[in-house]
């Protein structure tokens, strides 16, 4: 009977092949998952936009009219085909860092809308408060600091929406009036957020 196994040099030759293949497979399998995993993320904040203004025009949320009014609806309230309150990287989103801000750029006669998306999960990946249409792959930040300066502290009102008039909103810079005196004005936000704002699902 003639059996023929393989050889000492044989078995090191495909292990030593085997190893440079993971070397290189492995870096780019990581490579993509993280990648597309961002990818959904940024999906996430536009898909929250595009539910946000639909809400608007069928009045589910109050529009903001003069130019320093904002409304801003956490992402709590905004109903999904399927659950959303949990990142593509496995956390859950923070309510009161995941947002959709809405600015009136016309007047209040002929309101024009512009739409600004701030997304934040507890794994600490987010996008700060971006304009929607410049949301993009640069937008996404990895390891955002504990108290990243998505807001002001406490974004959080109730479903009726709560009015608070705020110095400053961090990403509205900008966009934000001033007075005759050249001194920045108040914006006056109505917050709109689920009971739960705040507390990690």
């Amino acid at each position: 009977m003639n059996t023929k196994g393989f050889t000492l040099i044989e078995l090191l030759a495909v292990t030593l092949i085997l190893g440079i293949l993971i070397t290189i497979a492995i870096p780019n399998v990581t490579s993509y998952l993280s990648n597309s995993k961002k990818s959904l993320f940024i999906d996430d904040a536009k898909q929250n936009q595009t539910i946000v203004g639909n809400d608007i025009v069928f009045n589910k949320f109050k529009a903001p009219l003069d130019k320093n009014d904002v409304t801003i609806i956490s992402i709590g309230l905004l109903e999904h085909e399927k659950d959303k309150y949990s990142s593509s990287f496995g956390f859950p989103y923070l309510e009161n860092k995941s947002y959709v801000a809405v600015v009136n750029i016309g007047t209040p006669e002929n309101p024009i809308y512009d739409y600004y998306v701030a997304l934040q999960d507890g794994g600490r990946n987010a996008i700060p408060l971006t304009n929607y249409s410049k949301i993009d792959s640069g937008s996404f930040v990895k390891n955002a600091k504990n108290r990243m300066e998505l807001t002001v502290q406490s974004f959080c009102g109730n479903e009726e929406g709560v009015f608070r008039s705020l110095y400053t909103i961090k990403g509205l810079e900008d966009i934000q009036e001033k007075n005759e005196l050249g001194y920045l004005k108040n914006w006056n936000a109505t917050i709109y957020s689920s009971e739960d704002c705040g507390r990690m699902k």
